[in-house]
C-alpha cells in the first residue's frame, strides 16, 4: 500500500470523526505545548545568560573579600533606610571602614607581577556612593578603579578616554562619567575638561561611555568611575579592596588565570585551601552559576509536566485507536477478504495514529511559542524566545515517537483479526 494512500485514509477517518480527534489530541497538544515553552524560554535565558556574560567580560575572573559589604548593605549602614543608588553592583564589593576587606595592594601587585601572557589587565573595584554637587545633585554610585578597567569591562568610549595609569599613581581627581549621568549634568554641553562636584572635591572629566543596554548585575550608564586611589583618600576610605577583577588572554585561558590567581592569594593569605579562605575568586560563566542552576530546575519542573501531559496524550490516543478497531472491525474484515495483508491494516492504524500525533504536535508548537511570549510579558523577563531548528525537530520526533508507541498495540490488535470473525461482528 503506497504512503500516499494510507495519509489520504488517515486523513479522512480523522476528518470524520473531527470532534473525537480534537479531544484525542488535547493531551498531546498540552504536552508538546510545554516541551516548546520549556525549550523556547530556555534557548532565550541561554541567550541572555551568553549576554551577560560577555558584558561581564567572558575571560574576566573576579576575586571577592568575603567579609566586605555590597554597595546596598554599605548604604544601609551609613543610612538606614536609604537605598542604594541606580546602577550600584549587586554582586561587587565595596571597601568601607565599617567592615574591613582582606583583599590588598600586594595582592593586587602580586597578580600585576606573575605571567603577563595569561593575563591581559587587573583593577580593584572600591564601589561606593558619592553626593553629587553638580547639575540635578542627589547620590551616584561611584566606583574606584585602574585604568584597565575600561578594558576589561569592555567599555567603549563616545568622548575622551579613560583616564591613564598616570592618573592612578599621582590620584588624580579625573572621572569618566556614564553617559546617563553626563546627560543629567551637563545635558547638550560637552563634558569633556568640565568639572564634576563629588563629596565636596571636584573632579575633571576625561571620557563619557557610549549608552550600553543595563546589565544584570550594574548599570554602566549610570555609574562614574574615578581612580582607585583618589576615591580612597578623599573618602578616606579602607586602603583594602573588596573585589580584583583580573583579564584572561582569550576564553581558553580563564581556567589556568582562575588557578593562578587562587595559588597567589591562598599564599599571600596564609591559607591552605580556598575552601576556608578570606576570598572567592570565580569566573563571570560562575558568577552568574545561581541564575543558570534556577533556569535548569525551571526547565526540569516543566519537563517532568510536559512528560505526563504527553503520557496522558499517549494513553488517550491508545484507547481512542483501540475504539476505533472495535468500530471498524466488520471494515478490517472486509479488506482483508479482499487480499490486504496483516502488515498493510497494521500500518493503516498505526499511520492514523501517528498523523494524530502530528497534528498534536503542530498545534503545540504553535501554542508553546503563544505561551512563552505570554509568560515572558506577563512576568516581565527580559528575554526574548527563540523558536530554533532545534526545537521544532525535537517536538516533531516526539510527537512520531508517541503516535508509534501508542498507536503499535491498537494497529496490531486490528491486524490480527480473523477475517471471518470480523465479518460477523455486530
Amino acid at each position: 500500500m503506497k504512503i500516499s494512500n494510507l495519509l489520504t485514509e488517515a486523513s479522512e477517518s480523522i476528518i470524520i470523526n473531527k470532534g473525537r480527534s480534537l479531544l484525542t489530541v488535547l493531551g498531546i497538544v498540552i504536552g508538546i505545548a510545554a516541551v516548546t515553552t520549556i525549550m523556547g524560554l530556555g534557548a532565550g535565558m541561554d541567550a541572555k545568560i551568553d549576554k551577560e556574560v560577555n558584558k561581564l567580560g567572558s575571560t574576566n575572573v573576579t576575586i571577592e573579600s568575603r567579609n566586605a559589604p555590597t554597595t546596598q548593605e554599605l548604604e544601609e549602614l551609613k543610612n538606614p533606610g536609604h537605598r542604594a543608588p541606580e546602577g550600584a553592583p549587586e554582586n561587587q564589593k565595596s571597601i568601607s571602614t565599617l567592615v574591613e576587606p582582606t583583599l590588598t595592594e600586594q595582592d593586587l601587585n602580586s597578580i600585576k607581577a606573575n605571567d603577563q601572557n595569561l593575563i591581559t589587565g587587573v583593577s580593584p573595584l572600591v564601589a561606593t556612593t558619592a553626593k553629587l554637587q553638580s547639575g540635578v545633585g542627589g547620590t551616584i554610585a561611584v566606583q574606584g578603579v585602574a585604568e584597565s578597567y575600561g578594558n576589561i569591562r569592555n567599555y567603549e568610549l563616545e568622548s575622551g578616554n579613560f583616564f591613564d595609569s598616570r592618573s592612578v599613581t599621582e590620584k588624580r581627581q579625573v572621572i569618566v562619567l556614564g553617559k546617563s549621568i553626563a546627560n543629567d549634568i551637563f545635558k547638550d554641553i560637552n563634558p569633556i575638561g568640565k568639572q564634576v562636584g563629588l563629596n565636596n572635591t571636584d573632579y575633571e572629566v576625561v571620557g563619557v561611555l557610549a549608552e550600553t543596554e543595563p546589565g544584570q548585575f550594574d548599570n554602566p550608564n549610570v555609574l562614574a568611575f574615578v581612580p582607585y586611589t583618589s576615591i580612597i583618600e578623599q573618602n578616606k576610605l579602607s586602603q583594602n579592596f573588596g573585589s580584583i577583577i583580573t583579564q584572561a588572554v582569550d576564553d581558553e585561558s580563564v581556567e589556568d588565570t582562575k588557578t593562578l590567581v587562587e595559588k597567589i592569594l591562598l599564599a599571600n593569605h596564609g591559607y591552605s585551601n580556598t575552601e576556608e579562605a578570606d576570598f572567592t575568586v570565580k569566573s563571570s560563566a560562575e558568577v552568574l552559576g545561581s541564575i543558570t542552576d534556577l533556569t535548569d530546575l525551571f526547565r526540569k519542573i516543566l519537563m517532568i509536566s510536559a512528560v505526563i501531559s504527553l503520557l496522558v496524550g499517549g494513553i488517550g490516543i491508545m484507547n481512542i485507536m483501540l475504539v476505533s478497531v472495535t468500530e471498524r472491525t466488520r471494515e478490517i474484515g472486509l479488506r482483508k477478504a479482499v487480499g490486504a495483508k496483516t502488515r498493510h491494516i497494521m500500518m493503516q492504524f498505526l499511520t492514523e495514529a501517528i498523523v494524530l500525533t502530528i497534528l498534536g504536535g503542530i498545534l503545540g508548537i504553535v501554542l508553546g511559542y503563544i505561551m512563552a511570549t505570554g509568560l515572558t510579558k506577563a512576568m516581565d523577563l527580559d528575554i526574548v524566545p527563540s523558536m530554533t531548528v532545534e526545537t521544532i525537530a525535537v517536538t516533531a520526533g516526539i510527537s512520531i515517537a508517541v503516535g508509534l508507541i501508542f498507536g503499535t498495540y491498537p494497529a496490531h490488535k486490528a491486524a490480527k483479526l480473523d477475517p471471518i470473525d470480523a465479518l460477523r461482528y455486530e
